[in-house]
């Protein structure tokens, strides 16, 4: 939403932009400032040395960042340098050149006059806003919107202005782009349509006096049946509304971003808004969009509810083994024995009764199967059977959901919807599928479909002759709806997530359009032939590397066994590096968290990003503390009726504060500003180049019936919780951070914050750890130009794969399993790029279209396709690792990186024994946004006074060469007071004859943030 003001950027960012960079690459030196033969021609004309370069100096800028030379700061040396030696002069020359004020202007007013450079004026202004109102209907991203609009006018040779004036244009630029997406969302509503959305926040008597805006937010617990049936209520008045689709004339990408926008409103903060048409559009996308996510989550809760009757189910089956383990040892001791005998029997020709006899009686025998046989379980141990009961408990939820949500099938048939709507059918007459054929009425009867009774445990269970055990038949077509719904071949109308795999792709014309213009954004455009001819050399290149290991001496060795083993990596740190990373800290000042956020918002000005969620101002200097009080308590899992506790503000103002500017648009612009800050650091240039990430996760507890929780007994014990999916960047701050279900494999979700991120950084390789990858994730890293370097477990005991023709050394020949299928990977080789591109594009996030892939139970031809170009890349990439021991220790680095950050995360948030008490996803992942945020000021303000301890140990004599402080890290926390100051001033009593005032109007918790 723009500002009602015309400031956009920070003081931060409005320096950035009106001068040129220190870091310029000589890349973008060589791109930007070298001149043409008539610049140089002009440039050569003039009669003095200083004239000369004042005059190339003068082009040179305009060419970038276009504004005139003398409303810049200055020229870095490199780039005056690199202009003085186009033209054979010394750079020094530019002194004399700099106090001639009036020749400066009027040598600007040459270059305009010969190469046509215009003035700021309303021509210019006119031509900004038609070409940059396109790009601000795709986003509101205000920094972004400056960079467009500022090589838009360098592109047509305008005179950059101050930046304010610019930043006032994209300002109005953006306000144009609202009232546009207003007007068109509009469009597409009737009257009585907008008129249903301007009741949906007022107060409904129906609801007991709550607002239908406030009921179909309400969170969902966990998994059960009354869950299910609330979503299914939600659902069925939502499609009741009828809205329209959402104009296609509108980037989806802008309609998610309002529709997450008008979710931090209070119904009565909706209803107040004086622009009733803003009002409208935005509820118009968020009930549009809130429908899709109901929709998934009721999915995923009878998901998870599936999983809890076949869990119980074994539990069930667990206890009663352990119930009768004595009876059943019994017996079988008693059988046994029988059976023992009548064998010896069988051997010494003795009568086999009177053997058997004699060691158990008749009625011992008989009494021995009676009591054994009602306690035993199937052979194969398998709890279907006890499914049942469980189910019927169940049951009406989750039929009431099936008749909600409206599912097809993809290819056309679908047993399992058959076999449920037949059950609905029943249903509806008060009847269970008890037979094949079944009477509705006198004239119709009804044959029960049966396909979807495909394995014989099933058919077993539910078929009795021509009965039905009615548990059981529905029981076998819930099981084949969960796996049909995960996998694509059921979709469900209206879903996010649980459509045709073909939406998630680009369409068909679009990608020959992208492919054949050579716009696919892809690291890879070659044919399929091209890429396996290329890997070829990469194998031959690598081999030598592996076999120079192999050697005595080398990494690699091979036991009696013929095993192989990779030996650890020699220390490579320092004592003098491990000696200043572990007392550094002593040099740096001794302040609390909050002191933390204030010294970093005084030097970057990151407060200003945080817009009002109704207003888009800027928050003030008055809130600012409140701010910082709303992000430490959300960010180190504090409730906000415990942070009022221990400041000077109410939990009413934390409150109002964190419902006015926290959002996930917000958390993100201001980490990549705090980020941008590090990177300008001199001693973050010693920790990376912004070139490579690493990502992990942290599993956390939830502690609420949360339906966004599941169980993981590995990590999790017996409690729910969510995992915090974290990428880091190499100079250490998080990149980001998404929230994923703990049970998933984290590898489908590291394309995710590469994909997404709004910083320029040049990421290329990507590191992880073990559970993070798969050879889906190997393939589509490669075709987006990130080189996928994950920590894999038990290296020699992973396959590796030979392309045809390739024959692997003797010495190695036990690690290698089949070749390659080249056929799939040539045949399926354009919609693999589809696929990637279709990623790139935004069309489809990673991790869902690589779910799909993997959950599709025929496994398509373009999964085995990315499995077989992902098995090719991981081949060469365990040869990379285990022939360069150089590049094992980076990996090393970047992994370890990552594992500081999360511990220095887990420190942070460690309030309430590090357990969420958010309901629903949204407020989940605003407090690990905010947790996130934390370590990147923390980052921060540690960079800027490691700065300054090392140039004060280098007064006193202490090392401070690089080469030691590339291993110091600013992930530390010692130094920083995390829990807050204690009152001791015990000067005032409260006897027994005088106690303490009691609360007269306590506050009480509204919302989930506490």
């Amino acid at each position: 939403m723009a500002s009602k003001s015309p400031i956009i950027l920070s003081d931060q960012q409005r320096q950035e932009l009106g001068r040129i960079p220190e870091d310029l690459t000589d890349l973008d030196i060589g791109r930007y400032y070298t001149l043409n033969q008539e610049e140089l021609w002009a440039v050569k004309n003039r009669r003095t040395a200083d004239d000369r370069l004042g005059f190339a100096v003068q082009l040179g800028v305009l060419h970038f960042p276009g504004i005139p030379w003398r409303d810049l700061p200055g020229i870095p040396d490199r780039v005056l340098t690199y202009l003085a030696s186009q033209i054979d002069e010394a750079p020094e020359a530019i002194l004399d050149y700099a106090q001639r004020y009036q020749t400066g202007d009027d040598h600007l007013k040459e270059i305009r006059a010969l190469f046509q450079y215009r003035p700021w004026d309303g021509l210019a202004l006119y031509y900004l806003t038609h070409q940059l109102l396109p790009r601000a209907m795709e986003s509101d991203y205000s920094l972004w919107l400056m960079e467009e609009a500022l090589t838009l006018l360098r592109r047509q040779r305008i005179l950059v202005p101050a930046i304010s004036t610019v930043e006032a244009a994209v300002w109005n630029v953006q306000r144009i782009a609202e009232a546009r997406i207003e007007k068109r969302l509009l469009a597409v509503l009737s009257a009585e349509q907008q008129a249903a959305l301007a009741q949906v926040v007022k107060k409904d008597a129906a609801l007991s006096g709550k607002t239908r805006f406030a009921w179909l937010r309400r969170p969902a617990k966990k998994p059960s049946s009354r869950s299910v049936k609330q979503m299914a209520l939600r659902v069925e008045w939502l499609r009741k509304l009828n809205l329209p689709p959402l104009p296609t004339t509108v980037p989806a990408q802008r309609l998610h971003v309002m529709a997450r926008r008008c979710g931090r409103f209070k119904a009565a903060s909706l209803d107040a808004l004086e622009n009733k048409r803003r009002q409208k559009a935005l509820l118009c996308c968020f009930l549009s969009y809130w429908q899709r996510e109901l929709i998934d989550l009721s999915v995923e809760l009878i998901h998870q509810m599936w999983l809890d009757v076949r869990r119980l189910a074994k539990r069930t089956q667990d206890k009663h083994i352990l119930t009768n383990a004595k009876t059943l040892q019994r017996n079988f001791r008693i059988l046994a024995d029988a059976v023992g005998e009548f064998l010896r029997a069988e051997v010494e020709k003795l009568d086999p009764y009177q053997t058997v006899y004699q060691v158990a009686t008749r009625e011992e025998l008989e009494a021995a199967i009676a009591s054994g046989l009602p306690v035993l379980r199937p052979a194969d141990l398998n709890p279907d059977d006890l499914m049942a009961e469980r189910y019927e408990k169940v049951r009406y939820a989750w039929l009431k959901w099936f008749s909600v949500l409206q599912m097809r099938a993809v290819s056309g048939y679908s047993p399992c919807l058959d076999a449920l709507n037949h059950v609905v059918l029943l249903r509806k007459r008060k009847q269970r599928v008890t037979a094949l054929s079944q009477r509705l009425s006198k004239k119709q009867v009804v044959q029960a479909p049966v396909n979807h009774l495909t394995t014989p445990r099933w058919r077993k269970l539910a078929l009795d002759k021509l009965n039905i055990r009615p548990s059981f038949y529905e029981l076998a077509a819930w099981e084949a709806l969960d796996a049909g719904i995960h996998s694509g071949e059921i979709a469900i109308d209206g879903s996010l997530s649980y459509r045709a795999f073909e939406t998630y792709m680009l369409p068909l014309r679009k990608w020959h359009q992208l492919r054949d213009s050579g716009q696919t954004r892809l690291a890879i455009t070659g044919s399929a032939r091209d890429y396996l001819d290329e890997r070829r050399e990469q194998y031959y290149a690598l081999l030598p590397g592996v076999l120079d290991q192999l050697r005595p001496g080398g990494t690699i060795t091979v036991d009696k066994q013929a095993e192989f083993h990779l030996a650890a990596l020699e220390k490579s740190v320092s004592a003098t590096a491990e000696q200043i990373q572990a007392h550094v800290s002593k040099y740096l000042p001794e302040v609390a968290i909050s002191e933390v956020c204030w010294d970093v918002a005084t030097w970057t000005g990151w407060f200003r990003s945080f817009t009002r969620l109704d207003t888009g101002e800027s928050v003030t200097q008055e809130h600012l503390p409140i701010l910082i009080a709303v992000i430490l308590a959300l960010g180190m899992n504090i409730s906000l009726s415990n942070m009022a506790q221990a400041t000077p503000f109410t939990r009413s103002q934390l409150a109002a504060i964190a419902a006015l500017y926290i959002r996930e648009e917000t958390l993100s612009t201001v980490q990549t500003l705090v980020n941008q800050f590090i990177f300008q650091q001199p001693l973050a240039q010693l920790w990376g180049q912004a070139t490579s990430v690493s990502s992990d996760a942290i599993r956390i507890p939830v502690a609420v019936n949360s339906a966004h929780a599941v169980y993981n007994p590995h990590f999790l014990g017996t409690r729910r919780g969510v995992s915090l999916q974290t990428t880091v960047l190499d100079y250490w701050p998080p990149l980001g951070q998404q929230l994923i279900n703990p049970n998933l494999r984290e590898g489908l979700y590291s394309l995710d914050m590469l994909e997404a991120h709004q910083s320029e950084y040049n990421i290329f390789e990507h590191y992880a750890d073990t559970h993070g990858y798969t050879y889906q994730v190997f393939g589509f890293s490669l075709a987006l130009g990130y080189y996928f370097a994950p920590r894999i477990r038990s290296l020699f005991k992973q396959s590796l794969f030979a392309l045809p023709g390739i024959r692997p050394p003797e010495s190695l020949a036990a690690l290698f399993s089949r070749p390659i299928y080249e056929e799939v990977v040539v045949s399926q080789w354009d919609e693999f790029l589809r696929a990637a591109a279709s990623m790139r594009h935004g069309v489809v996030v990673p991790s869902l279209l690589m779910r799909k892939l993997a959950n599709y139970p025929r496994r398509s031809r373009l999964y085995q396709a990315v499995t077989e170009i992902g098995k090719i890349e991981k081949t060469l990439f365990i040869l990379h690792l285990l022939g360069d021991p150089a590049f094992q220790r980076g990996q090393l680095i970047g992994l370890n990186k990552g594992e500081s950050v999360q511990g220095t995360a887990r420190v942070l948030f460690s309030s309430r024994r590090g357990e969420l008490y958010a309901y629903t996803l949204e407020a989940q992942a605003y407090r690990t946004s905010c947790l996130m945020l934390l370590v990147s000021l923390l980052c921060s303000w540690n960079t800027v006074y490691l700065g300054q301890a090392r140039e004060y140990m280098a007064t006193i004599g202490e090392p401070t060469d690089d080469e030691y402080w590339r291993h110091v890290s600013p992930a530390r926390w010692k130094h920083i007071n995390l829990i807050g100051y204690f009152n001791f001033d015990f000067t005032d009593l409260y006897p027994l004859n005088r106690l303490r005032p009691i609360r007269l109007q306590p506050e009480l918790p509204d919302d989930e943030m506490d």
